[in-house]
């Protein structure tokens, strides 16, 4: 085979890799290679507190994919690689406000929602896989190492009004007669809802002002652990 026709082959090669991502979505992420068997599953994110005696509660789907990238040369190593797209849960307590989670957990770095499912559910199957996840169905209890960072809004519509929650002291915030009854994950079918958050606090996708929202979470002690302080902390991918 002559060094021409060599390249021609390669280039070739290098254009089908990027027809096919551009086809699954993900030709904006620097992947290098091919992907190989993209793995999407969905979980329900819930937030379930007691307020006087009541129920609760708030959720909202995200969904995960992952897929295996074989790298470019030097540039890059391969190995698994993962996405999020949805928007976070709002829990309605009225004349009270609201009470977020934020995409934001104790483990430093920017992609821990991706692996939140795998972790969960790995408490009670050590090996369990996304591809396995994908065909599962069923609820786990996000412990408090996995728990995300929780934010109240006194006025939703109003960005100024957010406080960080201290732990998962929701009675520190809204009084002693609420308290945090507990955060799960349940898998799903159901496609992410776009344009729910939006719909209840406008501002979520003004860039400017949600990074007035993360500087004032992060002097009341929030630790983004590497997340730019945007938008990025309340949605993903939309």
């Amino acid at each position: 085979m002559s060094w021409k026709f060599k390249q021609q082959a390669a280039s070739a090669g290098v254009l089908h890799c990027s027809r096919r991502a551009a086809t699954l979505g993900l030709i904006a992420w620097p992947l290098g290679g091919c992907n190989q068997g993209v793995v999407t599953y969905r979980f329900r994110l819930v937030v379930e507190v007691i307020d006087d005696g009541e129920l609760k509660s708030g959720s909202s789907v995200i969904e995960v994919s992952t897929w295996v990238s074989g790298g470019w040369g030097f540039s890059e190593v391969g190995g698994t690689r993962s996405s999020a797209r949805g928007e976070t849960a709002f829990v309605d307590l009225g004349p009270k406000g609201c009470l977020v989670p934020l995409f934001v957990f104790p483990f430093p770095g920017s992609g821990f929602l991706e692996r939140l499912a795998l972790l969960a559910f790995r408490k009670k199957y050590p090996e369990i896989t996304a591809k396995q996840l994908s065909k599962m169905q069923g609820e786990a209890d996000l412990q408090a190492e996995l728990q995300p960072y929780l934010a109240s809004f006194s006025n939703p519509l109003d960005p100024g009004t957010v406080q960080l929650v201290p732990g998962a002291n929701v009675g520190a915030i809204f009084g002693q007669n609420m308290r945090l009854k507990r955060i799960y994950i349940e898998l799903t079918s159901e496609a992410p809802a776009g344009g729910l958050l939006k719909e209840r606090m406008p501002w979520v996708v003004d860039h400017k002002t949600s990074v007035e929202v993360a500087k004032k979470l992060a002097v009341q002690g929030l630790d983004f652990g590497g997340i730019s302080g945007t938008s990025y902390m309340f949605m993903r991918g939309n």
